[in-house]
């Protein structure tokens, strides 16, 4: 739940960036996405049924529900804008 929270904010964060600075013929989008507390710690994915898989790996491989980076920057955000400025420009 708390990472829908934050990925909505980074979305209408974003959202924000993109409708101020876009300009007719192209723009750019920016920002950074972070997480406020500590990711709850990943949890080992479930190779019991392909044991080929498991022996590939040391220790098993974990879940990666929230990635974070250097200041708790979120990884492998995907960010989608569907209405602002650039709906306006296909109507």
């Amino acid at each position: 739940m708390r990472t829908k929270h934050l990925f909505l904010a980074g979305v209408a964060i974003l959202a924000a960036v993109a409708t101020t600075s876009a300009v007719p013929g192209g723009g750019t989008v920016s920002g950074k996405v972070t997480y406020e507390g500590t990711p709850a710690k990943q949890k080992p994915i479930d190779m019991s049924k392909e044991p080929s898989c498991a022996k590939l790996y040391a220790t098993p491989p974990t879940t990666e529900t929230v990635v974070t980076g250097p200041s708790n920057a979120l990884v492998n955000v995907v960010v989608y804008i569907s209405a602002g400025y650039f709906g306006r420009l296909a109507g």
